[in-house]
């Protein structure tokens, strides 16, 4: 199947952002008793889902062939969302994190500038995309444990955004940590901008229904050891 052009990509990605907002702008309707209802179910069904799906996360990674973030590269390489000779913003996996690796270095030898997430806990707690040349040496020790750019490594919007998750549906759903650090910077990228998606995951993380609200940045892609599934 070819590959969507940019142009279909950022009209989709523009359609599914005025949806949230018309799902926002509704659910600011409500009154405000109801509101703060609805916020507090929706937060017990996500504080419950990630135990459940940390757990899941972790029996992936220990009962996953090997070579499943290899596999996860190659099918991405073989099957591209978008030309990814770009700007590229990944990650370096922490604990059972889906292993980004294999993609960055995928990408690097094709020529993608490739960004790694730096957070920094300030009163306004922001993260930012930095640029990284592959060496592990250039990275210092962040907030929970991550392994992050330097200060003074320069700050580049990306393109393409590779995320970590907990847990994803096919409807684009995606399951954090909780911090909120993605849907907020992706947030922010996406009224100027439209960056493309991309979820990194077992294929085991998949469940039948993220729960969700209205501000939660949904997947255009998710890059899984056996292939590549489209949200949109």
């Amino acid at each position: 199947m070819a590959a969507p052009s940019l142009y279909l990509s950022g009209l989709v990605q523009r359609r599914a952002l005025a949806e949230r907002t018309a799902l926002a702008s509704a659910s600011n309707k409500l009154p405000t008793t109801t509101r703060e209802k609805t916020t507090r179910d929706v937060d017990a069904q996500k504080q419950a889902a990630r135990r459940s799906a940390r757990a899941r996360r972790r029996a992936a990674a220990t009962s996953s062939p090997p070579d499943a973030p290899q596999a996860a590269a190659r099918r991405l390489m073989e099957r591209p969302p978008r030309p990814l000779a770009c700007r590229v913003a990944g990650y370096w996996p922490a604990k059972s994190e889906f292993d980004a690796r294999p993609v960055l270095a995928a990408l690097m030898e094709i020529g993608a500038t490739i960004l790694l997430p730096r957070l920094e806990l300030s009163a306004e707690r922001r993260m930012s995309f930095r640029l990284f040349d592959g060496s592990e040496d250039t990275l210092e020790d962040g907030p929970f444990g991550l392994r992050q750019p330097r200060a003074d490594a320069p700050a580049v919007v990306p393109d393409l955004i590779l995320a970590p998750l907990l847990a994803f549906d096919r409807r684009g759903g995606r399951l954090g940590q909780g911090g909120g650090d993605y849907d907020r910077t992706i947030a922010a990228l996406r009224e100027r901008r439209a960056p493309m998606l991309v979820g990194l995951a077992y294929a085991a993380q998949e469940v039948d229904a993220v729960p969700s609200e209205p501000h939660d940045q949904c997947l255009d892609w998710i890059a899984t050891e056996r292939g590549l599934i489209s949200c949109r």
